[in-house]
């Protein structure tokens, strides 16, 4: 039995000491360090991986045949991995609008200091003349568009964001490209999000998590 890892001696543009990501260090009540960005908007996916000279990719060493049995014996591994890992609570649910929000009661799921979109913020009221709705996080920014002439939006990059608009549609186009972004690095935390209109408000979490790279073990034929 051995693992399925046929990778090289990469690493990650990510996991370079020069990432070119600021941050500065903060310590917490408790005493532990907190290691803080201070691009607080707006952050670029992590690149692609680089190789040293003389790296060799080891999956160009398996006998073809060899090497597509083994990548389908690694899908079936990955499936049942994934069967044993998954959590029901990672399942991405929506609140119906029975009160005028639309929101995702559970299942967001952020990577630390990464832009990340929230899925399913909508607002369902009554015909009016003006809507406005307030978003406020606590551990991260909240950002959106640049608002056209028939929007207001206030405090984008920051952890309250304010949009109002006469138009209930470009209302809700502003509110499915709302973004969050931590603003502390922690690989396994969360946040909480309250969604705000006249005297309706709801609240529901995002996780904020750095993903897990899986260790798949070939058991053979």
């Amino acid at each position: 039995m051995f693992a399925f890892y046929m990778g090289n001696s990469c690493k990650w543009a990510n996991e370079l000491p020069n990432n070119n990501l600021p941050t500065s260090k903060q310590r917490d009540p408790s005493g532990s360090l907190n290691y803080k960005s201070s691009l607080p908007t707006q952050h670029r996916l992590p690149g692609p991986c680089t190789c040293p000279d003389g790296f060799t990719v080891l999956k160009d060493q398996i006998p073809k045949d060899q090497y597509e049995e083994l990548m389908q014996r690694r899908a079936k591994e990955f499936q049942q991995y994934k069967a044993r890992t998954n959590s029901i609570l990672s399942r991405l649910l929506f609140a119906l609008p029975n009160s005028p929000l639309q929101y995702p009661i559970q299942g967001v799921i952020v990577r630390p200091l990464t832009a990340t979109a929230i899925p399913g913020l909508a607002l369902h009221a009554e015909e009016g003349t003006s809507y406005k709705v307030f978003l406020t996080v606590s551990n991260g920014v909240l950002t959106t568009e640049t608002p056209t002439a028939e929007a207001t939006v206030q405090g984008s990059g920051e952890t309250k964001l304010i949009i109002e608009s006469s138009s209930l549609l470009v209302l809700n186009d502003l509110l499915a490209k709302v973004s969050y972004t931590s603003t502390i690095y922690h690989i396994n935390t969360g946040d909480l999000v309250t969604f705000q209109f006249e005297n309706y408000e709801a609240v529901f979490p995002i996780t904020i998590q750095q993903p897990h790279v899986p260790v798949l073990y070939d058991m053979g034929t």
